[in-house]
């Protein structure tokens, strides 16, 4: 799955394990994401989710993997940040 945000480069860069966090939500359809670990090195992420199925909170034990790319747009202070997810 592939999925494109444009967002300004200094919330992002202050607040990018959050904005990845809550972005994921959208993309993955899920109710929340726990166990998320970044590796600031090659842009990669790894994580577990959960769903609500009629008003029951399921642990998805699957061990979900992505990465995400940087673009800048030019004479602009927004950078599209593009989420990779397997």
């Amino acid at each position: 799955m592939t999925r494109d945000f444009k967002v300004s480069l200094k919330t992002f860069r202050r607040t990018k394990l959050t904005y990845l966090q809550h972005k994921l939500r959208t993309v993955m359809k899920c109710y929340t994401v726990n166990s998320f670990i970044l590796n600031d090195v090659d842009n990669t992420f790894v994580f577990k989710k959960t769903f609500k199925k009629c008003g029951i909170q399921i642990n998805d034990n699957t061990l979900n993997t992505g990465k995400f790319e940087i673009i800048e747009i030019p004479d602009s202070d927004d950078i599209i940040v593009k989420i990779y997810v397997k």
